[in-house]
Order: structure tokens, then sequence, then C-alpha cells
């Protein structure tokens, strides 16, 4: 597949979609490089695409460089204020920046894009790692528990739900 992405992007390349296609393939091949490369030729191309705005922000927070990952998260949005892969994006940024209050508030926006019970198990992970943050135990546990029993998130969510409950087991045993 990436030899045919690149020999795709040998014969167009100023076509940005090809450009976010194979930056995103280069990406979970863990080639940064070569993504960073496409994601700047694919916003030179189309500054107007917010795919190609959310793939250098995605380069940006694997390479652990949350400030700048957030201001292409906030450049995506500004195109497509719905898209629900850039809200999660933009939200783990904040998380990283340790911006809780405004993880919540994003993770909120992207809630409300679901039916009711239907916000995906990583979401509710992410939401409770930001309740953590700001000191909320039991809103937390909440969000771990929820996002256990809907399943498919991640893993250390359980392992963040024993910590909390472990914690409040000891602050009751030693009232």
């Amino acid at each position: 597949a990436v030899a045919q992405i690149n020999e795709a992007l040998r014969l167009s390349p100023e076509d940005a979609e090809l450009c976010v296609q194979g930056g995103g393939m280069y990406l979970e091949m863990g080639l940064f490089d070569d993504a960073d490369r496409l994601a700047r030729e694919a916003v030179r191309a189309a500054p107007g695409s917010a795919d190609a705005w959310h793939l250098r922000g995605q380069v940006s927070l694997t390479r652990g460089q949350a400030a700048p990952a957030l201001a292409d998260f906030h450049r995506a949005l500004a195109i497509d204020p719905s898209d629900r892969s850039v809200l999660i994006d933009t939200a783990e940024a904040y998380r990283r920046l340790d911006r809780p209050q405004r993880a919540l508030a994003t993770l909120a926006v992207l809630s409300e894009t679901y039916g009711p019970s239907q916000t995906p198990a990583n979401v509710l992970v992410l939401e409770g790692l930001a309740q953590e943050a700001l000191g909320r135990p039991a809103d937390a546990i909440d969000s771990y528990r929820t996002a256990i029993a809907r399943g498919g998130g991640p893993t250390d969510a359980a392992e963040r739900l024993a910590v909390l409950e472990g914690a409040g087991a000891g602050a009751t045993a030693s009232r």
C-alpha cells in the first residue's frame, strides 16, 4: 500500500488528499519524518483542508509537541467543528498540556455528537483522566465504570478504576 501511495504521489504531488492518506500511513508505521513532510505538503497544497491540519497536528502530538498540535487541531476545527477525531485529539492535547478543564469542555462538545448512551469508551476514559486531574475521583470512577461496561476502551481504564476505588477504600478504612 505504501508503494502504491508513493507512486500516486509521484504522479500527483499536489494532491492534498493523497498526501493526507500517505502521511497517515507513515504515521501509523512510525515514520514520523515522512508523515510530517506529507502533512506539510498537504497543508501547503490545501490550506482549507481540515484533514491536512489534523494530520499535521497528529504528527506533532505523536512527537510529544502538544502545543503546536493543539494549534493545528484548532485550525482543523475552524474548518470542520464537528469532526469527532479532531475533537478527541484536541482533548488529548489539552490533557497533555495539563489543562483538564479545557479537555473536559472539549469532550462535552464531542459527547453531544453522539446519541444517548453512545459515547465511545475511549472518550469516557479521557473524561475520567480529566476528572482525576481536576480532583473529582467520584466522577472519574463513574466515567471509568461506564467505559469498561461499553468495552473496547483502553486497558488502563480498569487500572485507573482499581487505583481510585482502592484509594477510596483506604480512605474509608482510615476513618
